[in-house]
């Protein structure tokens, strides 16, 4: 499963001479992963994941790259606070819209 989630680019290994380790994001996304798993969600299928996410990043990241570029550290606690609201932002949009594309399926509440 480990080598799945390596070979979607969910987790990446990184070696210290000749051990290799996963950082705690790496975990995390293991964790879940297996909770998916058990529902029987495939790495292939969590993917889809990495690349909404992906186009996102790429979305914030032009939010906040001119606040960057300024170079100063006011400019870059500003650029860390903004791309914070954008995430809580987006968490909350897909919770909704998710929510609302599976609405006819689950009960409200």
């Amino acid at each position: 499963a480990v080598r799945e989630l390596e070979g979607y680019g969910l987790i990446e290994a990184h070696t210290v001479g000749d051990a290799s380790y996963y950082d705690g994001d790496d975990l995390i996304i293991a964790r879940t992963a297996a909770g998916f798993l058990e529902h029987g969600i495939e790495a292939r299928h969590i993917r889809s994941y990495k690349v909404a996410v992906e186009r996102e990043a790429g979305l914030f990241e032009q939010i906040v790259l001119p606040l960057l570029k300024q170079r100063n550290p006011d400019a870059r606690r500003q650029a860390t606070q903004t791309v914070a609201e954008l995430m809580r932002l987006g968490d909350d949009m897909r919770g909704v819209l998710l929510r609302r594309g599976l609405r006819d399926h689950i009960p409200p509440g």
